[in-house]
C-alpha cells in the first residue's frame, strides 16, 4: 500500500466514532459527559461485534464513503477502537486515531493500545490537531464550525481529571460475577 504522507483534509477523510452511546459511557468514566454522544443527522450502526469491521453494515458504510483515510474515535481504547483500527489497516485503509479523547480500563491498557495501533501503522493524534488539520483555513465556510469545536475542546481540557477509568457500575458488575 502506498501512503500519502501529506496532511489529511475533510475531502479525503472519513470520521468514524465507535461506541459513543449512553450505555458505553455508563461503563467507563470519561472526561466527556454522555449527553455529548448524540449527533443529529447521524444514523448509528447497531452491531454486536467488538471489532466494528466484522459487522457487514459498518464495513460497508466505511467503504461507501469512498475515502481511504479513516479517522477513528472510540471510548474503549484497548477493545473496540484498537480492533477496528488494526482491521482497517489490514483492509487497506490509512488510519488515524484520536488518542486524547478515548479511555481505557487503566492508563496502562490505554498506553498499550495506543502503541499497538501506532506499531500497526495508524497515526495517533489529538482531538484539537484533528480538527485544525481538517478545517485549517479560517476563511473557509467551515471555519465557524471549527471554532465551535476548538472552543469546546479548550473548555473540556480544563475539566480533565485523573479519575478516567472504570466506572462504579462496571466495578459492581465485576464484583457480582465473581461472587
Amino acid at each position: 500500500m502506498i501512503r500519502d504522507l501529506g496532511v489529511w483534509t475533510h475531502e479525503n477523510s472519513a470520521l468514524v466514532l465507535i461506541d459513543y452511546q449512553k450505555e458505553m459511557f455508563e461503563t467507563i468514566r470519561s472526561e466527556t459527559s454522555a449527553e455529548l454522544a448524540d449527533l443529529p443527522g447521524v444514523e448509528p450502526i447497531d452491531r454486536t461485534s467488538m471489532n466494528a469491521f466484522e459487522d457487514p453494515a459498518f464495513s460497508q458504510a466505511v467503504k461507501n464513503t469512498g475515502r481511504q483515510r479513516v479517522i477513528f474515535g472510540g471510548l474503549h481504547t484497548e477493545i473496540c477502537l484498537t480492533f477496528a483500527v488494526v482491521q482497517a489497516l489490514k483492509d487497506g485503509y490509512e488510519g488515524m486515531f484520536v488518542a486524547d479523547a478515548v479511555g481505557g480500563r487503566s492508563q496502562s491498557a490505554h498506553r498499550t493500545a495506543i502503541e499497538r495501533m501506532a506499531h500497526a501503522g495508524a497515526v495517533p493524534n489529538t482531538a484539537l490537531a484533528v480538527v485544525t488539520e481538517l478545517f485549517r483555513d479560517w476563511a473557509s465556510p467551515l471555519a465557524n464550525k471549527a471554532r465551535d469545536v476548538i472552543y469546546w475542546y479548550f473548555g473540556e481540557v480544563s475539566r480533565l481529571k485523573a479519575d478516567v477509568g472504570v466506572s462504579e457500575i462496571e466495578k459492581q458488575a465485576a464484583t457480582a460475577t465473581r461472587s
